[in-house]
């Protein structure tokens, strides 16, 4: 009877573990919509809302300045995002896969973009892509190390710690 117990408590951590990943590849789908959706606006909702956060940021409306700060802030967090909630549902079995696809993503987005009215592709845009994604997965290894660390020095003598 101790062992079908076992069985039981096995079970529910593999139904638990399934829903987590479901709910974490629907969570990865939902930021990667509403990203490509946000990165195909037309130039001209891009330059309203530049000219509205410029209001926020202190730089000047309507000026060139203000749009490049954004699209450049834009492309790093769109991409870091989506590194991010793509981390825990693909990194442990396809690592290589999901960094091809960030890069194949980033390249894609660019080559879009030249199709949308007031958009267009550009060489710096795909590198911060590809660095925010960068910074993305490297924050996620950061704190996957770090909370792995953590995890094995709980079980140490706080002498043996450092």
């Amino acid at each position: 009877l101790r062992g079908l117990g076992r069985v039981e408590v096995g079970r529910q951590d593999s139904a638990i573990n399934q829903a987590v990943r479901r709910a974490q590849v629907r969570w990865f789908l939902m930021v990667l919509t509403a990203v490509l959706v946000l990165l195909m606006l037309p130039g001209s909702l891009i330059q309203v809302a530049a000219a509205w956060l410029a209001t926020w940021w202190g730089l000047p409306a309507g000026g060139s300045e203000a749009v490049l700060s954004l699209d450049s802030l834009v492309h790093l967090l769109f991409f870091a995002l989506l590194a991010v909630s793509g981390f825990r549902p693909w990194w442990s079995q396809y690592r290589l896969q999901f960094v091809l696809f960030l890069v194949a993503l980033a390249g894609l987005t660019e080559c879009l973009q030249a199709l949308v009215p007031g958009r267009s592709a550009s060489w710096s845009d795909l590198g911060r892509d590809l660095a925010g994604s960068g910074i993305g997965l490297g924050l996620c290894l950061l704190w996957r190390g770090w909370k792995g660390r953590a995890g094995l020095l709980r079980g140490l003598p706080l002498a043996q710690r450092s």
